[in-house]
């Protein structure tokens, strides 16, 4: 599926595995997936992003690993509005806690 998402192509996501792969270690967010320049440059790096979802398994989560997670990444919440999304959901908390 990697090759159709929106940025990348069959060359682009075959390098994007093989980047991943020499790190010899998970990927944890999707900023390092630019901090590393796996997409090559910024608009690659928009334009893919929305559809990868960096898959954090629940036992990493809870054992308080000790990277700098953000749970958003596990959403399809595009990184460019995550303090739009925490905005919502904190106006949403205040909200019900009114009613």
């Amino acid at each position: 599926m990697l090759p159709f998402l929106s940025g990348l192509g069959p060359r682009k996501a075959k390098d994007l595995i093989s980047k991943i792969k020499s790190l010899g270690r998970k990927i944890w967010t999707r900023a390092e997936i630019f901090k590393q320049n796996f997409l090559g440059g910024q608009c690659c790096y928009v334009s893919a992003i929305p559809f990868i979802k960096v898959k954090i398994p629940e036992d990493d989560i809870t054992a308080g690993f000790k990277q700098s997670l953000d749970l958003r990444d596990q959403t399809r919440i595009h990184i460019e509005y995550y303090d739009l999304a925490l905005k919502i959901a904190c106006d949403a908390c205040q909200a019900d806690g009114e009613t």
